[in-house]
């Protein structure tokens, strides 16, 4: 068994800063363990496989959940061949006016993103006839039960 981690953080920017504004979460970004580094969608460019130390958050939860190796293998060689898709601005502008149309095809956000790796790992984080995955904020993705175990955790609630 492979061990998928998500990792879900506070970040600074305008729009980790816009993210919680509109969410009122306590994530604003979030992002997969590829073995190499931290594999995740940016304003600035785009889903990126950006070293372990890139950031370091105000706040900080690592979950994990065990994947079948062969799965794992697969949805992770699908994961890395999206490294260079554009950021999905229009969703933010989406998820802060209920206009879902406003989504940029083949661009994604980091909770889209992750939703949809979660879904390469053969998961259902959440219902899927309730929201679209570019509609997932960072912190509905975090609080999905497909997250089996929590690894780390930093800087409160």
């Amino acid at each position: 068994m492979a061990l998928l981690r998500q990792r879900f953080v506070n970040s600074k920017g305008f729009i980790g800063g816009a993210i919680d504004f509109l969410s009122d979460g306590d994530v604003d970004h979030t992002e997969t363990d590829s073995g190499t580094g931290w594999l995740g969608a940016h304003d600035i460019g785009g889903i990126q496989n950006r070293p372990y130390d890139y950031m370091t958050p105000s706040r900080e939860f690592v979950f994990s959940v065990e994947i079948p190796d062969d799965i794992y293998q697969s949805g992770m060689t699908k994961a890395m061949a999206q490294i260079g898709t554009l950021y999905n601005f229009g969703a933010i502008l989406g998820i802060e006016f209920h206009i879902p149309s406003l989504t940029q095809k083949g661009r994604k956000i980091c909770s889209q993103f992750g939703y949809d790796v979660a879904r390469l790992m053969n998961l259902r984080p959440l219902n899927e006839m309730a929201t679209n995955p570019w509609d997932v904020t960072p912190m509905a993705l975090m609080l999905s039960p497909i997250w089996t175990k929590l690894e780390k955790h930093t800087g409160g609630f």
